[in-house]
């Protein structure tokens, strides 16, 4: 265990070195980023803008208190869904004209999805949240349970994604093998590159796989 930590803190440390190595890079990087999300901001529908404005709300509510309580980063479990909830919302409200049955389902598939990539960071900052006194998943039922939790939305989405989307099981079985790879080897000294690299790239492979499926295969 002791190994596993060591291991952990110099694959943490070795990424903090790339990070500020490589910091004006990621600044301009950043800019650009911000700079065409504005852009894209002002040129989509109106009722679209106001999902991510609310969502950008709720983000933020989050992380800055405004009232004199702690704000919502101190309400037990919350961290973990407003993360899904966000990023479903983000990823399908562009995307639907009409909120009907197939539409919620959509959304349900990517909350689904994101909270099985998101509970794993509870293991990574379990030792940290318990300093600033929040309560979290990870914290009330460990780090066994947690993953058995995020196996559970994982298979969930699956499992919602081929009985509503069946035209895209092939990309699908394939975007949903790697998060499954990765969460069966994570525990709460795994290095940041599982986090960073591992969970959040699971997002950008299923992306990939199902736009190159769709525009190469089918």
């Amino acid at each position: 265990m002791a190994l596993k930590s060591k291991e952990s803190e110099q694959s943490q440390g070795a990424l903090l070195r790339w990070v500020r190595s490589n910091s004006k890079y990621l600044t301009l990087t950043s800019i650009a980023a911000a700079g065409i999300a504005v852009y894209q901001f002002l040129h989509i529908e109106l009722d679209v803008q106001l999902y991510f404005v609310s969502g950008a709300l709720l983000t933020l509510s989050y992380a800055i208190p405004f009232t004199s309580n702690k704000g919502l980063r101190y309400v037990p479990f919350i961290k973990t869904i407003i993360v899904a909830v966000v990023w479903g919302i983000a990823t399908v409200a562009p995307v639907v004209e009409i909120w009907d049955v197939t539409a919620f389902v959509l959304l349900m598939v990517r909350v689904f999805f994101v909270l099985s990539l998101t509970l794993p960071f509870e293991i990574r900052d379990v030792e940290i949240d318990k300093k600033d006194e929040l309560v979290t998943i990870v914290g009330q039922i460990g780090v066994e349970k947690t993953k058995l939790m995020a196996f559970a939305f994982l298979f969930t989405s699956a499992f919602l994604h081929l009985a509503f989307f069946p035209a895209f099981h092939k990309p699908l079985i394939l975007s949903f093998a790697l998060p499954t790879l990765i969460l069966y080897d994570l525990n709460r000294f795994s290095g940041e590159y599982s986090y960073t690299f591992g969970l959040d790239g699971c997002m950008i492979f299923q992306l990939a796989s199902l736009y190159l499926w769709h525009e190469y295969v089918v």
